[in-house]
């Protein structure tokens, strides 16, 4: 199992499905102490 932190479009279940069918949604997830960062 891949566990997979979304941003953006990818937070959207349907496009999700149409670019991963099986993938499958588990849960709201945190992670403290960490930010996204941009860098290009």
């Amino acid at each position: 199992m891949v566990l997979y932190f979304a941003y953006g479009s990818n937070l959207d279940p349907e496009q999700m499905k149409e670019r991963c069918p099986s993938s499958r949604f588990r849960c709201v997830a945190l992670l403290p102490g960490h930010r996204p960062a941009f860098t290009r």
